[in-house]
């Protein structure tokens, strides 16, 4: 079976181009909890309670899985 060789520099490419992806995706999360956190704690101080319990985020990393 005859597959296309990718070379050296492609695979470099696509890792930069994942990297680049993956720190955008991760700096959204953030700016997302930060803005949920501020809620947060601006319902707090004003109604002395708040409807938002906790906030936890995750970040998974991207599975990688080369056919053999």
């Amino acid at each position: 079976m005859n597959r296309p060789m990718i070379d050296l520099d492609q695979i470099k490419q696509l890792k930069t181009q994942l990297t680049e992806f993956m720190m955008m995706y991760k700096f959204a999360l953030d700016e997302m909890e930060t803005r949920i956190t501020i809620l947060q704690e601006e319902f707090e101080l004003l109604h002395d309670y708040s409807p938002i319990e906790h906030v936890k985020t995750r970040l998974k990393s991207p599975e990688v899985s080369l056919i053999k």
